[in-house]
């Protein structure tokens, strides 16, 4: 078994702590601050050995190791020594999704990106079976709207994580409420839509920018106008354009439906600085074609 002297407090760290965003035309926002009592619900409308050689010219900067960390935690070094010395028991005690992304995130923080894509390949893994499921139910069964009695059933809280909120599905979907467990899924796969979304930061980070962009057109693929996804692959997009004026051009797009989806939300800052260099660069692009 993991200790539950050391998890916990890495999970409240990585939840709390971890700056996600990778800094590229403009430093994205940092999520607010996270309450540190246990697992706490992520967003509702969705659900980072060193690496050889430094990211290559033009590719995000990373979070300073440390930086953000809650008073009254160990520093993210600190953990991770521990995480480190527990690294054999680790790898064969069995961890709950929720543990899992936060191992990435502590990675992450530490920039550690190959390390950081390893826990999040798991989380990932650990997530499909039910995501396979969620996705088989019919879209327009996913949309309805459940009853109060599974909302509050299935409301994440520290005791009800990823594989209660699954068995809770999957007792609602063999009672046939689709509606309720469509929901309850939603519920359970929220921390593996921000694994997928972190580990498409991580390899931007690491510089495998393709991979990147496939996972967050993957997790788009699963929930259209996803925020976070729009954002991030739009930075990508941007980041790797080299004067590809369609990419750029998609950046844009991209992000002016994040800010029609969260006209107030934590982006809103960053949206429109890098808008206006994106159309700068779309201007560069343009103006060097016709002087061809």
């Amino acid at each position: 078994m993991i200790p539950r002297a050391l998890l916990p407090v890495a999970l409240a760290f990585a939840l709390a702590a971890c700056e996600r965003e990778p800094r590229t035309i403009v430093a994205a926002p940092a999520d607010p601050p996270r309450p540190t009592g246990g697992v706490p619900a992520q967003r509702a409308d969705a659900p980072p050995p060193s690496p050889a050689a430094p990211p290559p010219a033009g590719a995000p900067a990373a979070p300073a190791p440390g930086a953000g960390e809650p008073q009254g935690l160990p520093s993210s070094s600190q953990l991770l020594a521990q995480v480190e010395a527990m690294k054999g028991q680790l790898a064969t005690a069995p961890k709950p999704l929720e543990i899992l992304r936060a191992l990435g995130d502590l990675y992450y923080q530490e920039r550690r990106y190959a390390d950081a894509i390893g826990w999040y390949d798991q989380a990932i893994a650990v997530a499909e079976p039910a995501w396979k499921d969620y996705l088989a139910l019919p879209a327009a069964v996913r949309a309805r709207e459940p009853s109060p009695a599974v909302k509050q059933e299935c409301t994440r809280s520290e005791k009800r994580g990823f594989e209660p909120l699954v068995r809770a599905a999957e007792a609602r979907a063999r009672r046939k409420d689709g509606a309720g467990a469509a929901f309850c899924y939603r519920a359970a796969l929220e921390p593996s839509i921000g694994a997928r979304i972190q580990r498409a930061n991580a390899k931007l980070l690491a510089g495998d920018a393709p991979g990147a962009i496939a996972d967050h057109e993957e997790v788009l693929a699963r929930i259209p106008d996803q925020p976070d996804a729009m954002y991030f692959l739009g930075l990508a997009l941007a980041e790797t354009a080299n004067g590809n004026i369609g990419q750029l051009e998609r950046a844009r797009a991209l992000w002016k439906r994040v800010g029609e989806v969260q006209p107030n939300g934590p982006y809103t800052d960053g949206l429109m600085m890098a808008t206006g260099e994106v159309e700068r660069r779309i201007a560069a692009a343009q103006s060097a074609r016709m002087s061809r």
